[in-house]
């Protein structure tokens, strides 16, 4: 199930997470989005899985149907390809919008499947004082 999972990694996600005592800046929010997408492209597991919530890393491991978050990273560490890499390198990541502790900000990218870029809304929720993404969806 590695190519769904790359999917989901793709600029198709959508992020949350749990509740901290200082909220994080919009800056720090757009940066949480960025060392996802470069944690994939450089192929680093655990980079990836520190930019999820723990929510997040059930999910990817489920959809991976592997036993961690590390592990569905390696799959897709060892899965992804030229193409797939420069899609996520496209990524470009816009603005950054908070209203306490939740965040939403926007990502505009091709997809492995189709070279139109396309904008999604990333929202995150502050978890230990760090935005974290909780939930990936394709849409």
């Amino acid at each position: 199930m590695i190519p769904r999972l790359l999917l989901l990694s793709v600029p198709l996600l959508c992020c949350a997470c749990g509740s901290g005592s200082s909220t994080p800046s919009a800056s720090d929010a757009q940066a949480t989005v960025r060392q996802y997408f470069q944690a994939i492209v450089d192929g680093d597991p655990d980079g990836m899985c520190r930019e999820l919530s723990s929510d997040a890393q059930k999910q990817i491991a489920k959809v991976a149907h592997t036993s961690s978050c590390k592990e569905a990273g390696q799959g897709i560490a060892r899965e992804i390809d030229d193409k797939a890499r420069a899609a996520l390198k496209q990524v470009k990541v816009g603005a950054a919008h908070v209203t306490g502790n939740t965040a939403t900000v926007s990502i505009t990218g091709p997809s492995d499947t189709d070279p139109t870029p396309t904008t999604q809304t990333v929202p995150l929720e502050v978890h230990d004082g760090h935005w974290r993404i909780q939930k990936l969806t394709t849409g």
